[in-house]
């Protein structure tokens, strides 16, 4: 989740939960103007052997766009998730007390 000047928050999928996904098929999101819930499933993804993996909601709020782009070119979520792989652009109902718990994270980090 990036967090834009507007007060729009963009989410996206970590590149890390993308490397665990093996041969991603397609993603059904949910629609604009429905309202997610942190810590609640806001997309899911299906791989070609059927299994079914769950984008869970880093923050609460409105979704006023999805990235259709990425509906017709999965790849895009793969390849730019960080820019036009993002899913949705929300409009967050309580962003100051949902970032406290929200850990951040580095794509680049060696464990």
């Amino acid at each position: 989740m990036n967090l834009e000047t507007e007060g729009i928050a963009v989410i996206g999928a970590a590149d890390l939960f993308l490397e665990t996904i093996e041969k991603l098929e397609r993603i059904e999101l949910l629609e604009n103007e429905e309202e997610i819930i942190q810590g609640d499933s806001c997309a899911t993804l299906l791989t070609d052997d059927e299994l079914t993996h769950r984008l869970i909601s880093p923050v609460s709020g409105r979704i006023i766009e999805r990235n259709e782009r990425i509906i017709d070119d999965i790849n895009l979520l793969e390849k730019d998730p960080y820019f036009e792989g993002w899913i949705y652009k929300v409009i967050p109902s309580n962003i100051e007390y949902e970032l406290k718990y929200l850990v951040p994270f580095a794509s680049d980090r060696t464990y």
